[in-house]
C-alpha cells in the first residue's frame, strides 16, 4: 500500500499551517508516502520549487512533488511540475495494493469535478479520504464586517455526502470528536473516523526555564513575561479580541508583560499596527508587541535549517509583510511557544486546536475560549485555562485579558516567585503519549490499511 498526501496549498504555505503539516507528518512518518503540494500555475513563482524538494527530503526524508492539479485547468498544458493523475498512476504502478489518496483541504477537494476525477480515471486502484479539518458548521457562516452571519446553505456538507453516495471517497478522517459530531445528521457516522490532531514531539520538545529565558529575549521583546500568539490575523481567529487583550494590558501598567506574534496572514494584518498605535501606544512605544515569521515546522531540527532557505522568509517579511506592518523582528528557527510564558489562543473557531497542542508540548499554559475541540486538549489547570465564549464581546474580552493575569500567577507568580515546571513536564509527557504525530500517523495507517 502506497498513500499520497495531497496539499490545495503549495510549500512553503503560510497561511494554512495546520493541515499543510498534518499532512507532511503523515507523509514522514506512514511508510510508503509521498506529499502532493498543488499551487497555481498561472501565477505562482516556482522558482524556490526545487529548494523545497530538497529541504523536505534531506531535513523531513518526504519526498515532495508540486503539481498543477487543478485537473480541468492543467489538462494540455505545459507547465512546471506533473499533474497528480500521472503522479497516481506511476504510484500505481508501482505499489503492490491500492493507493490511497488524502486530501487536505475538504473545502476545495470535496466538490464533485476534484474528487470525482481520479475514480473516473483509476477505478478500485485508488482509495479516496477527505481530512476534515473543520466543523461542518463554520461552512454556513460568514464575515460580514467582523461579524459572524448565519446561513442555512451548507453546500459543502451536501457535497462530501454526496462523494460518498458515489463512491468517491471511501472515508472521512475528523480532526476532534467535535468536528466529527458537528456532521451528525449529514454523514453517517459509520463513514467518519477520528483521528486527533498530532504533532513532532522533536520540534515541540519541553524547554528548561533558562533556555526559554534565553529564547525570548532574541527578538527584543520588553516584559517579563512574554504572551504568544501563532496564527493568521484575522476574525476567526480572533485577532480583533487580541488586540483587545493588548489594549487591556496598555491601561494595566502593573503587569510586566510583552506580546510575541507569528503571523504572516489576516485580514487584521493591514490594520493592526494602526490600531495598536491608537489603543494601546504605550505597548508599542515601550516595544512590548513584535511580530515574527515562525519557521519552525519546516525544518524540525534547527540545525538543518539553511541560510538560501531562511533567506526566503527574511525576503518575505522584506517584501510583503513590513510594508503592511513594521512590527517584524525577524524569522524564528524555533517554534513560538517555546519562547513565551503564556500561550493564547483568542479564535472564535477551532476544530481542534494545532498551536495549543504544539504550546503544551512546549511546557507552556495556554488561555483560549472554550471552543471547538480545545476541551479535548485542556482538562487540566496546568495545561491551561479555557474561558466561556460569551456573546458579549467587552465581558468576554477582558475575562480572557484577566484569564492571561491568573495564568501567569499561578504558573509563575507575578514576581517569578513559583516553580511548576514539575507539573507542567509530567502534563506534557501525558499529551506525548496521546496526541504524538506518532500517535496521529499510527492510527490513520490503521484507517489506510481497512480500506
Amino acid at each position: 500500500m502506497a498513500h499520497i498526501q495531497v496539499l490545495r496549498a503549495g510549500i512553503p504555505d503560510l497561511k494554512f499551517f495546520g493541515n499543510t503539516f498534518v499532512g507532511i507528518e503523515l507523509a514522514e512518518r506512514i511508510p510508503k508516502g509521498l506529499l502532493v503540494a498543488g499551487y497555481n500555475h498561472k501565477t505562482e513563482d516556482v522558482s524556490s520549487h526545487d529548494r523545497w524538494i530538497e529541504l523536505m527530503l534531506r531535513s523531513r526524508g518526504v519526498k515532495l512533488e508540486y503539481s498543477p492539479y487543478a485537473y480541468q485547468a492543467a489538462i494540455g498544458e505545459s507547465v512546471p511540475g506533473r499533474k497528480l493523475t500521472d503522479i497516481v498512476q506511476e504510484t500505481i504502478r508501482l505499489s503492490s495494493g491500492p493507493v490511497v489518496i488524502n486530501y487536505h483541504f475538504a473545502e476545495r477537494d470535496g466538490k464533485q469535478d476534484q474528487v470525482s476525477y481520479l475514480p473516473n480515471k483509476f477505478g478500485r486502484d485508488i482509495r479516496q479520504v477527505i481530512h476534515l479539518h473543520c466543523s461542518s458548521e463554520i461552512y454556513g457562516r460568514k464575515f460580514v464586517d467582523g461579524r459572524v452571519v448565519e446561513s442555512r446553505d451548507n453546500k459543502l456538507s451536501r457535497q462530501l455526502m454526496r462523494a460518498l453516495e458515489r463512491g468517491d471517497v471511501d472515508k472521512f478522517i475528523a480532526v476532534s470528536y467535535q468536528v466529527k459530531a458537528s456532521y451528525s445528521g449529514i454523514i453517517p457516522e459509520e463513514a467518519i473516523e477520528v483521528v486527533q490532531n498530532g504533532i513532532s514531539e522533536e520540534t515541540y520538545a519541553y524547554r528548561e526555564e533558562a533556555d526559554k529565558e534565553a529564547l525570548k529575549r532574541q527578538f527584543g521583546i520588553r516584559g517579563k513575561f512574554l504572551v504568544g500568539y501563532c496564527g493568521r490575523l484575522d476574525h476567526k481567529k480572533g485577532a480583533v479580541d487580541l488586540i483587545e487583550v493588548i489594549k487591556w494590558f496598555n491601561g494595566h501598567p502593573e503587569y510586566d508583560v510583552g506580546f510575541l506574534i507569528a503571523s504572516t496572514k489576516g485580514d487584521v494584518l493591514d490594520t493592526f499596527e494602526p490600531q495598536l498605535n491608537e489603543q494601546a501606544q504605550r505597548m508599542i512605544q515601550e516595544r512590548r508587541v513584535g511580530l515574527i515569521v515562525d519557521a519552525a515546522k519546516y525544518f524540525t531540527n534547527v540545525k538543518k535549517i539553511n541560510e538560501g532557505t531562511e533567506a526566503i522568509f527574511r525576503n518575505h517579511i522584506e517584501a510583503n509583510l513590513r510594508p503592511q506592518c513594521s512590527l517584524y523582528r525577524g524569522v524564528s528557527p524555533v517554534p513560538l511557544q517555546t519562547m513565551v510564558d503564556t500561550y493564547l489562543l483568542p479564535s472564535h473557531f477551532e476544530a481542534f486546536g494545532l498551536s495549543a497542542l504544539e504550546a503544551i508540548f512546549t511546557g507552556t499554559p495556554v488561555v483560549a475560549y472554550r471552543v471547538g475541540g480545545l476541551p479535548e486538549l485542556i482538562q487540566d489547570p496546568v495545561s491551561g485555562t479555557l474561558v466561556e465564549f460569551r456573546t458579549n464581546e467587552e465581558e468576554r474580552r477582558e475575562e480572557l485579558a484577566r484569564a492571561v493575569v491568573k495564568s501567569i500567577e499561578q504558573n509563575y507568580g507575578l514576581h517569578g516567585n513559583i516553580d511548576k515546571t514539575g507539573k507542567r513536564k509530567m502534563v506534557r509527557e501525558e499529551m506525548v503519549s496521546q496526541f504524538s504525530s506518532r500517535v496521529m500517523a499510527d492510527k490513520t495507517q490503521a484507517i489506510y490499511e481497512k480500506l
